[in-house]
């Protein structure tokens, strides 16, 4: 015959340890939703420096990008990589690109203004986003 005191411990342990499971899971999807959206957010910004460098007239495309002021597109260790393109033809792409075999990101439709995320495996074999 079980106790009273030890149905009541089990049932206090048993409902205690789904307490925490719940909400150290709540914690962590909603920690992982922040950590998602901020790092969208950063690339957001970051495309849209890139897009500041870009000056069109009506004879050419001119991207003004000058490595000293955004290493991480030119170093060898944890890169990052940018691919522009014009009439449907890439006109311009990271140096950090040409450090791989799979030198060519790809290339996502999206309508004037309006901007798409997209999981990827990057050149160098990692896992990544692009908009």
């Amino acid at each position: 015959m079980n106790s009273i005191k030890k149905k009541l411990s089990r049932y206090l342990s048993i409902s205690i340890s789904i307490l925490l499971v719940s909400i150290l899971l709540a914690t962590d999807i909603s920690v992982d939703t922040w950590i998602s959206s901020e790092f969208d957010r950063a690339m957001t910004n970051k495309a849209s420096l890139l897009e500041t460098l870009v000056e069109e007239d009506e004879q050419e495309v001119d991207f003004d990008f000058a490595g000293e002021f955004m290493p991480e597109f030119e170093g060898k260790e944890n890169p990052e990589y940018y691919q522009l393109w014009h009439k449907n033809k890439v006109f311009e792409k990271s140096d950090t690109l040409a450090l791989f075999e799979v030198n060519e990101l790809p290339r996502l439709t999206v309508n004037l203004g309006e901007s798409k995320f997209k999981n990827i495996t990057l050149p160098d074999g990692r896992s990544g986003r692009m908009i």
